[in-house]
């Protein structure tokens, strides 16, 4: 059951930097309109508020995972929540910005 949760939150990680980067390339291609724009920028939001449930989830994850010991899931629950909890406020500051 580790196992399977431990890849789906990698994979997970994975795929959301992975979209987020390709919003960006999609966002900085010169024919595309500006409602076009906005419906990625949404999208974009959407998938980080997304990612803080995850990062909900993680940390009640993270507390099953420190009281049976499992200490590489705690090593890799806490650098995945680290990473996208960071990023995701770097990214979630300017979108609230832009989108209002």
């Amino acid at each position: 059951m580790n196992k399977i949760i431990r890849v789906i939150s990698v994979l997970y990680a994975i795929l959301f930097i992975a979209g987020q980067i390709i919003i960006y390339i999609m966002l900085n291609r010169a024919e595309i309109t500006t409602q076009e724009s906005l419906n990625l920028l949404n999208i974009s939001a959407q998938m980080c508020n997304a990612t803080f449930f995850v990062i909900e989830v993680g940390i009640i994850y993270l507390i099953y995972c420190i009281r049976r010991d499992y200490r590489l899931d705690v090593a890799i629950t806490i650098a995945l929540q680290v990473v996208l909890g960071i990023f995701c406020v770097i990214l979630s500051i300017p979108l609230g910005i832009i989108l209002g």
